[in-house]
């Protein structure tokens, strides 16, 4: 199955190149026998270095200057599950006019993405629950976004609503913050029958403390795996569906090649195409074993990611109505 590509969204300073390091920091050792591994080593590196850094010494990233695609694996047990493709944009290209590069780019890569993730940091959210702030400049952004998505590519993606910096917003505020963007700011994607898929996820690297900041990676797995979980599930819809064809070509070719044999004195004359029948009947008998096996492990695997990394106490929705795994 193909690698998915997921895009962060946020405004400069949301913790978008933060996050995607604490993600990597965390399930690069692993958690309950999953891994996120980079597929090019020098990556792996690259962001060990800066993590390293961030730990360390208390050395913040700089901001994305440049985009990039991090290409990483996601693994059980080493086993690759899935690949993905995060794109990490420079956080004014949707914004700059002067890089229009930039901009086409993002939304080119924003358009094939299997899962959308919108970065709302804790303190901008404390600051609109609390009336000190007006609708943040990346939500109307994001809004105009998915409407041209919908317009251009007809589908509907999951969507993860990451409350980064979530230390800042916890408790009663981020039960209050989670009624905020379904009913105030993002509405249309809680709207009832609407099909969207929603999850929204506070993420955090840690929390400041007397002595300085404390690096303490809270739910950084969750948006990818949330991504993934969906990106199984379309793989095994898409893998049933060939089951049924190759059953329903089995049928034909069968009654075929009982058509060609009924008559013994025609069967003298087609038992070359009979033959060929009965091979090509095999040849699709292999493949249906081989997609059967393919669901097989498509469904542990959906159900390993389901039941060992994303648990039942989720703030999930479906069509504007809360929903469990």
């Amino acid at each position: 199955m193909s690698d998915i590509g997921i895009t962060m969204l946020g405004a400069s300073g949301s913790g978008k190149t933060c996050y995607m390091l604490a993600m990597y920091a965390a399930m690069s050792i692993g958690i309950r026998g999953f891994t996120f591994t980079t597929q090019d080593p020098d990556d792996d590196l690259e962001l060990g270095n800066h993590w390293e850094r961030l730990e360390t010494k208390g050395e913040w990233p700089d901001a994305t200057t440049q985009s990039k695609d991090w290409l990483f694996d996601c693994s059980y047990g080493f086993k690759k599950i899935k690949g993905f493709r995060w794109h990490d944009y420079r956080g004014g290209a949707l914004l700059d006019s002067s890089k229009p590069v930039d901009r086409e780019e993002l939304l080119k890569k924003f358009k094939a993405s299997s899962c959308v993730i919108l970065c709302i940091s804790g303190e901008t959210l404390v600051k609109f629950v609390q009336g000190q702030s007006g609708l943040p400049r990346e939500v109307r952004q994001f809004n105009s976004l998915m409407t041209d998505f919908v317009k251009t590519t007809g589908k509907t993606v999951p969507v993860v609503i990451a409350v980064t910096k979530a230390d800042l917003c916890n408790g009663k505020i981020l039960s209050e913050g989670v009624n905020a963007i379904k009913d105030k700011m993002l509405p249309t994607l809680f709207a009832p029958n609407s099909g969207w898929l929603v999850m929204i996820s506070p993420v955090s690297l840690g929390e400041e403390k007397s002595g300085g900041f404390e690096i303490r990676p809270l739910n950084v797995h969750l948006p990818v795996t949330f991504a993934i979980l969906n990106a199984l599930r379309t793989d095994m819809e898409n893998t049933q569906q060939a089951i049924s064809s190759k059953q329903h070509e089995m049928v034909e070719k069968n009654f075929e090649v009982q058509h060609l044999g009924r008559n013994w004195l025609a069967g003298l004359w087609n038992n070359s195409e009979i033959a060929s029948g009965q091979n090509a009947i095999a040849s699709l008998q292999r493949d249906t074993k081989s997609r059967e096996m393919e669901l097989q492990t498509l469904q542990r695997n959906l159900d390993l990611l389901k039941n060992e990394l994303l648990g039942d106490e989720l703030y999930m929705f479906f069509g504007g109505r809360r929903i469990t795994i």
